[in-house]
């Protein structure tokens, strides 16, 4: 009766390390496919890092995905805030702020004005990254809008 219980124990484990191979294999696969374009690094990313990266903790982040040859946009919204109604108003639009100063300072076009279309339809119900930098910060410009409103 031991005997069995540690087969199954010894099979629950192979089976266990399988799943964690395909998993690592899988994250591999996606991380091989992605180009960090800019990020700001967060305060407190623990990763020992000089600089910012893919593996880092990025308080925002612009991605290209080589495979799919599309641009992700990531930020970093775990924080809390002493002030909630202004806080995190107040941390998306710095986020915004230093997006555009990128944007600037690498002759991107910060006035992209993206059709209905676009807007209503691709960024909201098909939406699988953005073709363009320019089209990522203008999502972005609508929705730090909409969030912060007048602040």
């Amino acid at each position: 009766m031991r005997l069995l219980k540690n087969l199954k124990d010894w099979w629950k484990t192979r089976k266990w390390d399988k799943e964690c191979e395909d998993a690592w294999k899988e994250e591999e696969e996606y991380y091989d496919n992605l180009q960090l374009i800019w990020g700001l690094r967060s305060r407190d990313d623990l990763s020992q890092s000089e600089s910012v990266s893919i593996h880092t903790m990025n308080d925002i982040d612009i991605c290209y995905d080589t495979k799919k040859q599309k641009y992700y946009l990531g930020i970093e919204t775990i924080y809390g805030f002493d002030d909630w109604e202004n806080g995190p108003k107040q941390y998306i639009n710095r986020l915004f702020n230093e997006l555009t100063e990128w944007m600037i300072e690498s002759s991107y076009d910060i006035n992209y004005q993206p059709g209905p279309y676009k807007v209503f339809t691709e960024w909201n119900c098909q939406f699988d990254g953005f073709d363009s930098i320019e089209e990522l910060y203008a999502w972005f410009k609508f929705m730090r809008d909409g969030f912060c409103g007048d602040l």
